[in-house]
């Protein structure tokens, strides 16, 4: 996939400026800058969320599952449930609770209502949907956010065996130097 001189405005504040980023299958690549330079912009314009005002977009990724900042989960459901709600029936119930235990969510919690869970409990099924969602691109935004050291730690090997090309918004270089990505500094004039 090519970005190619993608420009962004709301309200005549530029936050895109002829931004060009070329993403290959099997990169991994840590976008890191100050808060509003427009990384979660960036994010919805690949899902298609939002257009550019000018550039293009050369050969997206067919298929893209995306962790959000917030979980987006479904208040009122279980962790199953908000699972088979992005996968449907593909996946069988014993399946689904086997990778819940990969990134220690038990039996038991898997079956409680999400609104009931703990920040870092929520946190963890946002990121086993995205990855159990068949995807050729994964994008991460402050994914992490809520998980102790170690939960953070299980889900980037979690994320790293399951998922091949990556984009990922963080603050965190450690998180960078996890994954073994490359980092990339964003700002309002980066051409890559």
């Amino acid at each position: 996939m090519q970005l190619k001189n993608i420009y962004k405005a709301f309200e005549n504040k530029k936050v895109l400026e002829n931004f060009s980023l070329s993403l290959h299958k099997g990169d991994i690549i840590c976008l890191m800058g100050e808060s509003g330079i427009g990384k979660t912009t960036l994010f919805n314009i690949i899902l298609g969320l939002i257009k550019p005002d000018s550039g293009e977009i050369i050969d997206p990724f067919k298929s893209i599952s995306c962790v959000f900042q917030e979980d987006r989960l479904l208040d009122g459901f279980s962790s199953l449930d908000n699972l088979r709600f992005v996968l449907g029936d593909t996946i069988d119930e014993e399946t689904l609770i086997k990778e819940c235990a990969k990134l220690n969510i038990d039996p038991v919690t898997a079956r409680q209502d999400v609104a009931t869970l703990s920040g870092g409990q929520r946190r963890r099924i946002a990121i086993l949907r995205a990855l159990l969602y068949p995807h050729e691109l994964l994008l991460l935004d402050e994914a992490f956010k809520g998980l102790d050291e170690h939960n953070r730690n299980l889900a980037i090997d979690y994320i790293k065996q399951n998922s091949d090309t990556i984009l990922i918004i963080t603050h965190d270089a450690q998180e960078c130097r996890l994954f073994g990505g490359r980092a990339i500094q964003i700002n309002t004039n980066l051409t890559i």
